[in-house]
């Protein structure tokens, strides 16, 4: 599309960003869901504050990619504040897995408590994506240390389970 274009020419110059701001206030609300998700996407590739009341409605959009790629767009840029927040803590339930992921280490990176059953669950399960061991090294919370020593022994990769734990004794 033409805002992932415009996108792709602000990561080499950073004077198309305006442009993107512009464009998104009228493309975020377009009907067709490419159009959403690609919104989301050039968002992310900018840093700009003017965007967030922009990507928080596309947090909420009926489609998974979208939400998903609007919480992304946070997370990249760090933006925070309690309307993100109360977002991502609802995307704890979404049913599209990659939403739940980013919503999972969005709260996690955010040091928001209200993610850490959800988190702890997920450290549980027999797939587990590095990221979220990462964000439970992040979110600083003790509680999880036996649940990711338990993990040193069920899988081969150990760096980024003993990188969490190391964190985790740290905080």
């Amino acid at each position: 599309t033409a805002i992932e274009s415009t996108a792709q020419r602000c990561k080499k110059n950073p004077i198309y960003s305006p442009k993107i701001v512009e464009q998104s206030q009228i493309t975020a609300f377009d009907k067709s869901t490419n159009v959403r998700r690609a919104t989301a996407f050039a968002i992310s590739v900018i840093n700009d504050k003017a965007t967030i009341p922009l990507l928080i409605n596309l947090l909420k959009d009926p489609n998974g990619d979208v939400r998903n790629w609007a919480a992304f767009a946070i997370n990249i840029n760090k933006y925070d504040n309690s309307d993100i927040r109360d977002c991502f803590v609802e995307m704890l339930q979404d049913k599209n897995e990659e939403v739940r992921i980013e919503a999972i280490i969005g709260l996690s990176y955010r040091k928001d408590k209200r993610v850490l059953s959800v988190l702890c669950d997920e450290l549980k399960k027999n797939t587990v994506y590095d990221d979220i061991i990462e964000a439970a090294g992040e979110l600083g919370d003790k509680t999880l240390l036996p649940v990711l020593d338990t993990m040193l022994y069920k899988f081969d990769d150990n760096e980024i389970i003993t990188s969490a734990i190391d964190k985790l004794k740290r905080s």
